[in-house]
């Protein structure tokens, strides 16, 4: 039986950048830029000012879902289920549908609840384990996000929660792409959520090479690429996206956003936190991808890298960009439409790193600009270090054709866990 093919028809998106498509489609193309100065963190002592937080008050405003539920959820599941009713709600899927075992449920997280887990081991360490609430597990375990969307909107086929750190999404929309393509499913819901707290900030300082140092100014806290990086910024958030078989979606008229053509995951052994220097094992992932879908380099029209901001992490992954697109022409970012190459750009700078969440995140925003023909740049780039490629660099926001190559998303994380999708316009 020849490979079914995959199109994503609903996305829902909850960011630092906004609630919902319109509002993420209007900061995208402006450039805007969400992170902010948290200062609860600077209370407790981390030396971290900037992060990446949402507004869950706005999409909670927005949805049918009672408010007490939502509470008994904790945030990092309450994020996967609102997202969820909107990817759902956009695709127009039949919710009968939904019941039926064809559908799958996949989605990404990359920390869990650690709030919620917390909570409860202060109690049970302070004497007052009888205190302990009852929803602290079903907050706190690493199935969260699936085990209380699928609760929400009544999944009846396989559903559970992938953890590979920043490339867990990434993942999991692979996984459900690859279970549409082989005929194992009729349509997926897939993505990730991963919450924002200052645990996870302080064990990421801990690291001392991982967070940006910056103090002053939000727009310069991530510079992905650029020689000033000096490190990621945390955030929190959720992109789900709904993924169905081609031809379903056509036969009832669906609106389309783009399709899923490629997809491959490999690992690099050398060190639990830093990439390796060249980029041998991302470059292959890379090319896997592309060959998973049937095209060569030069039909690549963008990359949204994975480019979170850290200086060994960008340089490692520019010269695997290098290895597979050969270097560009263009080193004063003057002469954009006779560089070679595809366009190099990071939504990091724009959004922050999501770890777990950022591949559901970043291939919605890949199939966004597929969809309206724009490419969103990186406003805060001026130039890269001198032991960096010379890349076509993404400085600012650019029209496109929507029918103009395709888009690769990378998502790399640790533990050398690697992940990258291809996709195309509708």
């Amino acid at each position: 039986m020849a490979e079914r093919r995959v199109v994503v028809t609903g996305i829902g998106l909850l960011t630092p950048l906004g609630w919902g498509v319109q509002s993420h489609l209007d900061a995208l193309r402006r450039g805007a830029v969400g992170l902010r100065a948290m200062d609860e963190w600077t209370r407790l002592g981390l030396r971290c000012r900037f992060g990446g937080a949402i507004d869950l008050a706005a999409a909670r405003a927005d949805t049918a879902i009672a408010p007490r539920r939502l509470e008994t959820m904790g945030t990092l599941a309450a994020q996967a289920v609102l997202a969820g009713e909107a990817a759902i709600a956009d695709s127009g899927v039949d919710p009968g549908l939904l019941r039926h075992e064809s559908t799958a449920l996949i989605l990404g997280a990359g920390v869990g609840s650690m709030p919620a887990i917390y909570e409860g081991a202060r109690l049970v360490f302070a004497g007052k384990a009888r205190r302990v609430r009852p929803f602290s597990i079903l907050q706190g375990m690493s199935s969260a996000p699936s085990a209380h969307v699928a609760q929400a909107f009544g999944i009846g086929g396989r559903s559970y929660t992938l953890a590979s750190a920043c490339a867990s999404s990434a993942h999991a929309i692979g996984h459900a792409f690859e279970l549409i393509r082989s005929g194992t499913a009729a349509r997926a819901l897939a993505g990730g959520s991963e919450e924002l707290n200052v645990i996870v900030a302080a064990s990421f300082e801990a690291l001392r090479t991982a967070l940006s140092s910056e103090q002053d100014e939000a727009t310069r806290a991530c510079l992905p690429f650029d020689a000033r990086r000096s490190g990621l910024v945390l955030a929190g958030g959720a992109g789900l996206l709904m993924l169905e078989e081609r031809r379903d979606a056509l036969e009832r008229g669906a609106r389309v956003y783009g399709e899923i053509v490629g997809f491959a995951a490999n690992s690099q052994a050398d060190d639990l936190v830093l990439p390796e220097a060249s980029g041998e094992a991302a470059a292959r992932c890379m090319r896997a991808a592309l060959a998973s879908a049937g095209v060569g380099p030069s039909a690549v029209r963008y990359v949204n890298a994975h480019g979170t901001g850290t200086v060994a992490g960008d340089l490692a992954e520019a010269r695997a960009l290098a290895e597979v697109f050969g270097l560009g022409d263009d080193p004063a970012g003057d002469r954009d439409e006779a560089a070679t190459g595809p366009w190099i750009g990071s939504t990091k700078g724009l959004t922050g790193h999501a770890l777990g969440a950022a591949g559901g995140i970043e291939t919605s925003f890949c199939l966004l600009m597929l969809r309206h023909g724009f490419l969103a740049g990186m406003p805060g780039f001026e130039r890269s270090e001198d032991e960096m490629p010379e890349l076509r660099w993404l400085r600012r926001t650019r029209e496109c054709e929507t029918d103009a190559g395709v888009h690769l998303s990378n998502s790399f994380g640790f533990g050398g866990t690697n992940a990258c999708l291809v996709l195309a316009g509708p």
